[in-house]
């Protein structure tokens, strides 16, 4: 084992997969990429009730608790010593980390990914790795794991990819996972706050009811999707969603370079608009850079599906932005 630093009903559930599978035509490309989400519509509450409930197999896999490991130091390479020696860990995103292994001129790699979203693979836990429930993907040249942590309508797991041609690849992932459980159950290791002084922000919580209310009037339930990203979602389409990660610096992208909007005298964002059949508008905020072109990147989306007559997109997810930075520490 290593130790490394982390570096600087039904229907619902098609209307999930849906929003997967249409959402990510104009997505930033140059940044570490995630399936853009879209949440089932709720009606209007009024309030922020309505979570999708959790139940954590154990406190440890307990959201605000994951959020404070590091991704990194829970790899385990002592299980993969068949395909090789194991380079230095290298984090992709606030949750994310993976190991590249060199063998007789060959390559593998682990990654492991903490917290992600189990809605459809909770229907299809077949496996079991460290004593939990797990779904199983395997081809030719990787066997992954999806292994269930949260129960429940929120319900999140742990990744363990192993990409390897060896016949032997599920076992490997499986006893990595496994090494993974069981270093979060015992004694995880904590991240630092040069790994993301955002990472242990809840994206749910972090908003008041006014702040919300600004942008969607009636505010709907909330919809908890991975770690760091959250939605709001009206039955009428217009939604809010939060996310934050580990990306390329907006202010650094080459193509399709989204235009430069200077909120204040200490705050420039970057924005997207579009509007094909509906205004959509994506701001992105580079809280602060962490090496190369890599930021901490805060990114909020205004989603206007009902044309609202006088609805400015931009100028309220503009709103959170300036909301957001009086909530979050100074850089």
């Amino acid at each position: 084992m290593f130790r490394v630093k982390p570096l600087p009903s039904l229907l619902a559930a098609f209307a999930l997969l849906a929003g997967v599978a249409s959402c990510g035509t104009d997505a930033n490309l140059a940044k570490v990429n995630h399936s853009r989400s879209t949440i089932p519509a709720a009606e209007p509450s009024g309030s922020n009730g309505g979570v999708p409930e959790g139940r954590p197999v154990d406190p440890a896999f307990a959201p605000e608790r994951l959020r404070k490991v590091d991704p990194c130091g829970v790899i385990d390479a002592e299980p993969l010593a068949e395909l090789g020696e194991a380079g230095s860990p290298v984090q992709t995103g606030y949750d994310e980390c993976s190991v590249t292994l060199r063998k007789d001129g060959k390559t593998a790699s682990v990654k492991v990914e903490l917290g992600i979203n189990m809605l459809l693979e909770s229907k299809r836990l077949t496996k079991e790795v460290g004593g939990l429930k797990a779904d199983q993907s395997v081809n030719q040249s990787f066997c992954d794991h999806k292994i269930l942590v949260q129960e429940g309508s929120y319900s999140l797991g742990i990744g363990v990819s192993v990409r390897s041609e060896v016949e032997n690849r599920c076992d490997l992932s499986n006893k990595a996972g496994a090494a993974v459980i069981n270093r979060i159950k015992g004694n995880a290791p904590q991240r630092t706050p040069e790994s993301g002084v955002l990472a242990q922000v809840d994206t749910c919580t972090v908003l008041d009811q006014v702040a919300l209310a600004e942008v969607l009037t009636n505010v709907p339930p909330v919809f908890p999707w991975r770690l760091h990203q959250c939605s709001w979602r009206r039955s009428d389409g217009l939604a809010l969603k939060i996310e934050l990660g580990v990306a390329t610096n907006p202010k650094e992208i080459k193509s399709l370079k989204p235009e430069e909007v200077k909120v204040d005298d200490s705050l420039t964002v970057y924005k997207k608009f579009s509007n094909t059949s509906h205004p959509r508008c994506e701001i992105s905020w580079p809280y602060r850079t962490t090496e190369g072109t890599k930021a901490e990147v805060v990114e909020v989306e205004v989603t206007d599906v009902p044309n609202t007559p006088g609805y400015d997109a931009c100028g309220k997810a503009i709103g959170v932005v300036k909301a957001l930075k009086a909530k979050f520490p100074k850089t």
